[in-house]
């Protein structure tokens, strides 16, 4: 531990935490507590002020301890310190909802209330929070809290931990097991990158307003696009590529912080420049100066790097984060990067797969027809996962994982639309193939064949298509030992019969991106399992 870091636990009042400089961090979480949390809370403050019942003597009730707070002492560029909430960031802000409806108007109270919310979730939160909370005072009980206000200050306690290094905070946070809610790993990933940020403050806004653009839109299975793309796209892919198992995948491991953080960084380096393309590439298109500007459009960034071109030193601008020189595998040194990485191939995956995006407010709306074979592909999957259990989730997020990773490697040449297929055709095979169909099946099987490490050494995209076509010719011969009892079987299993019955035409003669790129495995499957009409 650094000499100059501390750690202080006290139990403090209500009264004495709103004498603090309290503030919300831009990594935290957004507010989320519904009406269920708020009148659970302000029952428990109720029975503090409950009246004696008759004949019984009046009597004290104990302070209402209402659990642990992680604060981050941070002193800014003024030296003035702010304790940034780590843990406890919705019971506080309802409290402070509370004390505004009270008339209280202490430093952390008007502080909070200023807080910036830009997604529409906290928003509608605090206003549908804090209007309970005013038709709660014109009851008999709150009209009981309000004449006794100051006592409520002093009644309500919390033990404070309060700590100037934000590792230990968030080890602290991690070891607590309060009732709130709670960041997660993937939560943790932007509070430690957006400290890691090296470039002009305004970077570092952009890269948070990139983050909360991804958290308000989801994907057809309702997971939200960023959590969707940086878990189970990316960090699934890059340790599947090293040959290792997903449940050992631990987020801020696998995209840890690696770089020196800005107040240790020497003098040497460079506060405006940032490495994009891994640290093994040449120098060209490596180092990059980043700006960045907020407009009505969209947010926009600048990367700008210079090239030697015969003794003369180029600008070389780049406005498109697909085209950044970021790879899938390549090592992460954090910050900024980490964010570019992301934006990179959540970008990619919207422009190959729009119809799967949505807006997280947005509810039963119909997508637009997709106007590619492996969008239609995507919608079909969407459809069928509906009725099927976690493994055929799993067979979507490798097949697409697939997909992402071609377009990263050759970007969408004349064999993408056979790879799509033929990949499709080879891994939602295994939805017939293996019944019952659990995530550690999936697992093992792409895990024991080295799939996504054997597309990583191909050097070209007729390489990874040979690869895919191989491996289909091998999962042709498992069904081709399928007898005519265990075929029936496995045609009348409801969630497989459902898939066969939704792709039937995607293998049909002249039809579908199947029956267009044909393979022994399609030949199969057609034959074998789609083609009886009792399941058209």
């Amino acid at each position: 531990m650094n000499g100059a870091d501390s750690v202080t636990v006290a139990t403090q009042t209500l009264d004495e935490l709103i004498q603090r400089p309290l503030a919300i961090p831009e990594y935290q979480r957004r507010y989320c507590w519904g009406p269920d949390q708020v009148a659970l809370l302000l029952a428990d403050i109720e029975q503090q002020f409950k009246p004696a019942e008759a004949g019984k003597p009046d009597a004290t009730p104990a302070p209402l301890f209402l659990g642990t707070l992680i604060l981050h002492q941070e002193t800014d560029e003024t030296t003035a310190t702010k304790d940034y909430l780590v843990d406890g960031q919705q019971r506080c802000l309802t409290l402070v909802l509370l004390l505004h409806a009270l008339g209280q108007s202490e430093p952390a109270v008007e502080n909070l209330l200023q807080a910036q919310f830009t997604d529409s979730q906290s928003q509608q939160s605090l206003a549908a929070n804090f209007a309970h909370i005013k038709r709660y005072l014109s009851t008999e009980p709150g009209i009981r809290l309000q004449a006794c206000k100051q006592e409520l200050l002093k009644k309500l306690q919390f033990v404070v931990i309060s700590i100037t290094s934000i590792d230990q905070a968030f080890a602290f946070f991690d070891s607590q097991n309060t009732s709130g809610k709670r960041l997660s790993d993937f939560d943790l990933l932007k509070a430690r990158h957006l400290r890691a940020v090296v470039s002009d403050d305004s970077v570092g806004i952009g890269c948070s307003h990139l983050w909360e653009a991804y958290e308000q839109q989801k994907v057809g299975n309702g997971q939200r696009l960023a959590y969707f793309l940086t878990e189970q796209i990316l960090a699934r892919t890059r340790i599947r590529q090293r040959g290792k198992k997903v449940d050992d995948l631990l987020l801020v491991k696998e995209f840890a912080v690696q770089q020196l953080k800005p107040d240790l960084k020497s003098t040497v380096c460079s506060p405006k420049t940032i490495q994009l393309s891994p640290p093994t590439a040449v120098s060209f298109y490596r180092d990059w100066e980043v700006g960045y500007e907020a407009k009505d459009g969209g947010d926009a960034f600048t990367f700008t790097t210079q090239v030697n071109v015969r003794g003369q030193q180029i600008a070389v601008e780049e406005r498109n984060l697909t085209r950044l020189p970021l790879q899938l595998n390549q090592p992460l040194l954090g910050g900024e990067q980490f964010f570019f990485y992301i934006g990179k191939y959540t970008e990619l995956y919207k422009q190959y797969f729009p119809q799967d995006i949505t807006e997280c407010e947005q509810k039963n709306v119909e997508s637009a027809e997709p106007t590619t074979e492996h969008g239609r592909l995507l919608q079909l999957h969407r459809l069928v996962e509906q009725g099927q259990g976690a493994g055929y989730a799993l067979l979507i997020e490798i097949w697409l994982a697939m997909l992402v990773f071609y377009l990263d490697r050759f970007a969408e040449d004349e064999r993408f639309a056979a790879f799509a297929a033929l990949a499709d055709q080879y891994v939602f095979s295994l939805r017939i193939s293996e019944a019952p169909l659990f995530r550690s099946t999936v697992e093992n099987h792409f895990s024991e064949r080295h799939v996504f490490a054997d597309l990583l050494q191909c050097p070209s995209s007729l390489q990874a298509l040979a690869l895919i076509k191989k491996l289909s010719g091998k999962q042709a011969q498992v069904l081709e030992q399928f007898g005519p009892e265990k075929v029936i079987k496995t045609q009348k299993r409801p969630v497989i019969h459902r898939y066969i019955k939704t792709f039937k035409n995607h293998y049909s003669a002249g039809k579908g991106a199947h029956a267009e790129h044909r393979s022994a495995l399609a030949t199969v499957l057609y034959s074998t399992f789609f083609k009886d009409e009792h399941h058209a």
